[in-house]
C-alpha cells in the first residue's frame, strides 16, 4: 500500500469518526465549527455534516431523524432504507468523544490540502487563458482573488488564540513583570505628549486618529511610523532596537510619500524638494539621508484602494520574514471592501475597522489608522460623534484621537499647533497631547517638554 493510499484511508476514517462522534455527542458540536462540509471528501458524510451544521445553527436537536430529513431535503427525494440505516449505524458506532479534537484536525488539514490543490489548478487554468495584451491591473486583480482564497485557507488551519489562561495565570504573569521591574507601558511613540496619555503603543490594539481633510492626519501617521524606525530608547536600563513598521498608503502615490519622508528626515521644506531649489546645507542633509538609510525597518506599501486582505497578506509576510511591531494604514474610509446589496456605508466601514482590529490581535502588533471627521467639526472642537460612519469605528478602536488646532482667547487658531484630543482610551483616562506641527516638513514635536523616568529617547 502506498503512502498516498495510507493518507487517504486515514482521512476517510477520521471523517467517519467525526460524524459518528457528533451524532452520538451533539453537545460537542462547538469543537467542530472550524470544519466546513467541503472538508469532507466522502459526499455522503459531507451531506450529513452539512445537515448537522444547519441544525446546530438553528438550535434544533441533532438527532438521526432530523439529520435524515435535512439530507433528504437537500437531495430532493426520500432516503432509501440503506441510507437511513447508515445514519443510524454511524450514531451507534461512536464510542468516546475523547479523540474528537484530533480527528477534527485531521479532516481540517486534509480538506485544506485538497481545496488548495483545487484553487491552484483553477489559477493555472485562468492564467493560461489571459491574453498577452491584458492590462496589468486586471491580471493583478485576478491573482489577488486567488491569493485571498489561499490566505483564507491558511487562516483556517492557523492555531487558535490562547483561551486556556485562567485569571490566576494572568495575574501571575503580571506579578512576574512587577517583580522583574518590567514596565507595563507599551512601545514609546517618540512623542512624550502622546506617551503621557496612551503610555505607548500596546500590541493587539487599534488606534484611530480622526481629522478633517488636509488637517494633518496623514502627516501624523507618517511621522509616528518614522519615529519608531529611527529612534532607540532605554527602558529600565536596557536598550531596545528600532521597531519594524509596515506603512500602507491607500490615498497617496509613492512619489508623494517619498517627498514627505525625505522632507521629514532631512528637515527640508517639501516645496523646496518639489522645485529642486535647495540651499547647500539642505542639499547636504538630503545627501546624508540618501546615503545613510535611516529607517531600514520601515516597509512602504503603496496600493490605492487597498483591501484589508491586502494589508493582512503583506503584514503576515513581513512578520514571518523579519518580524513586525506596528502597522499604519492611511486611511480607513479609503480602503476597499465588497459592499453587499442594501448594505449601509457605515456597515462597510465598520467591517474594515473590525478587520484591522482582528489583524492587530492575530499578529500581536499595534495598528494605527486615520479616519475622516464630519464637515460639522470644521470650526469647533471635535468629538467622537464626528467620526464619519462612527458607530463601529468607535466600537472596534481601543484608542481614538481627534486632531484639533486650538484657539486663543479671541478664538483665533494658534499657528503651528495641532493637538490630539484623546476621546477614547480603553486602558486608561482620556486627555490631550499638545503638539507643534510644521506641515512644510511633515513634522510633529512636543509642545511642552516632558521628562520621563522610564523612557529615555535617543536618536540613532
Amino acid at each position: 500500500m502506498t503512502d498516498r493510499m495510507q493518507v487517504t484511508d486515514a482521512n476517510a476514517s477520521a471523517e467517519r469518526e467525526v460524524v459518528s462522534t457528533l451524532l452520538a455527542h451533539p453537545d460537542r458540536m462547538s469543537e467542530a465549527t472550524r470544519l466546513e462540509p467541503d472538508d469532507f471528501a466522502d459526499p455522503k458524510l459531507r451531506r450529513i455534516f452539512a445537515a448537522m451544521l444547519d441544525l446546530d445553527g438553528q438550535a434544533d436537536p441533532i438527532t438521526a431523524t432530523n439529520v435524515g430529513e435535512l439530507v433528504a431535503l437537500g437531495l430532493g427525494r426520500s432516503l432509501t432504507l440503506p441510507e437511513v440505516e447508515e445514519i443510524v449505524a454511524l450514531q451507534l458506532e461512536a464510542t468516546s468523544a475523547a479523540m474528537l479534537p484530533s480527528v477534527v484536525q485531521t479532516v481540517l488539514e486534509h480538506g485544506t490540502r485538497r481545496r488548495s490543490s483545487q484553487i491552484s489548478a483553477e489559477a493555472a487554468k485562468a492564467l493560461q487563458g489571459v491574453p498577452l495584451g491584458m492590462r496589468g491591473e486586471h491580471l493583478q486583480a485576478g491573482l489577488g482573488d486567488f491569493a485571498d482564497q489561499i490566505l483564507a485557507l491558511r487562516r483556517r488551519i492557523a492555531p487558535l488564540g490562547r483561551v486556556e489562561s485562567s485569571a490566576s495565570d494572568l495575574i501571575a504573569h503580571l506579578k512576574a513583570n512587577l517583580d522583574a521591574e518590567v514596565s507595563s507601558e507599551g512601545i514609546p511613540t517618540g512623542l512624550s505628549e502622546i506617551d503621557k496619555v496612551l503610555g505607548g503603543y500596546r500590541s493587539t490594539e487599534l488606534t484611530v486618529l480622526g481629522a478633517r481633510p488636509a488637517v494633518g492626519k496623514s502627516a501624523a501617521l507618517l511621522q509616528l511610523s518614522l519615529l519608531l524606525a529611527k529612534r532607540r530608547w532605554r527602558r529600565m536600563g536596557a536598550e531596545d532596537a528600532p521597531r519594524r513598521v509596515l506603512y500602507v498608503s491607500v490615498e497617496m502615490g509613492s512619489e508623494q510619500v517619498a517627498i514627505r519622508v525625505l522632507s521629514n528626515l532631512a528637515d527640508v521644506n517639501s516645496r523646496s524638494l518639489l522645485e529642486g531649489k535647495l540651499r547647500p546645507d539642505e542639499r547636504e542633509r538630503v545627501e546624508e539621508v540618501y546615503g545613510s538609510n535611516p529607517v531600514p525597518t520601515v516597509t512602504f506599501m503603496e496600493q490605492i484602494r487597498a483591501r484589508p486582505q491586502d494589508v493582512r497578506a503583506a503584514a503576515m509576510r513581513i512578520k514571518e520574514e523579519s518580524g513586525l511591531d506596528f502597522v499604519a494604514v492611511d486611511y480607513l474610509q479609503r480602503m476597499r471592501t465588497p459592499r453587499r446589496k442594501n448594505q449601509a456605508r457605515y456597515e462597510v466601514v465598520g467591517e474594515v475597522a473590525a478587520e484591522l482590529k482582528e489583524l492587530a490581535r492575530e499578529l500581536g502588533v499595534h495598528v494605527l489608522t486615520a479616519a475622516q471627521l464630519s464637515r460639522d467639526s470644521q470650526d469647533r472642537r471635535p468629538n467622537l460623534a464626528d467620526l464619519r460612519e462612527s458607530g463601529d469605528i468607535e466600537q472596534e478602536a481601543d484608542n481614538v484621537g481627534l486632531l484639533w488646532q486650538p484657539t486663543d482667547d479671541s478664538n483665533r487658531k494658534l499657528d503651528g499647533r495641532l493637538d490630539i484630543l484623546w476621546a477614547k482610551q480603553r486602558q486608561g483616562p482620556t486627555g490631550v497631547s499638545q503638539l507643534n506641527f510644521d506641515p512644510s516638513r511633515t513634522r510633529f514635536t512636543d509642545a511642552t517638554v516632558i521628562e520621563s523616568h522610564a523612557v529615555d529617547f535617543r536618536g540613532v
